[in-house]
């Protein structure tokens, strides 16, 4: 669960995450904020654990900020993976299919309230493909729950094909 904190006027991520850690006192509020990331566009997102918690760290931020900055909930985010150096036999598979070897080659185990979904393929330009010598390759971008994301990080290496 994350909010989104975004300036109403323009300045820039690096700016607003001091107006925000200057004026909430964020090692005195009862949340655990598990993310602090600047975003684009002046935004910086803040993340927590549970609703609870987020809607204390939403109303803290509000009234800690005033008006010059929109506070939103987000709970769509969700984070990004991008795998790379997969083979051409592997890009063919349908997404479906792409996720289950991915699962089944690393011993990712199947758990209720995982997600995973393929937001994006990547190959080789054409003209790269003629020029190379060796099989064509490509990446795709998943997007997954905090947990999945996690556990695919600490493998540093995944087998995919």
């Amino acid at each position: 669960m994350v909010i989104i904190v975004k300036p109403k006027i323009q300045q820039e991520s690096e700016a607003t995450k001091r107006a925000i850690k200057e004026k909430v006192d964020i090692k005195n509020i009862t949340v655990g904020i598990t993310k602090l990331k600047k975003d684009s566009k002046g935004t910086v997102i803040l993340g927590c654990e549970s609703g609870e918690e987020i809607e204390v760290l939403k109303a803290e931020v509000q009234n800690k900020m005033g008006e010059g900055f929109k506070v939103t909930e987000s709970t769509q985010m969700k984070s990004k993976i991008k795998i790379v150096n997969i083979e051409e036999e592997e890009l063919n598979l349908t997404d479906e299919e792409l996720v289950d070897t991915i699962k089944t080659q690393n011993g990712i185990e199947e758990t209720e309230g995982r997600e995973w979904k393929i937001v994006k393929r990547l190959t080789k330009g054409r003209q790269q493909e003629r020029n190379r010598r060796g099989p064509i390759e490509g990446s795709i971008i998943l997007e997954v729950d905090e947990a999945t994301h996690e556990e695919l990080l600490s493998k540093r290496k995944l087998s995919v094909g």
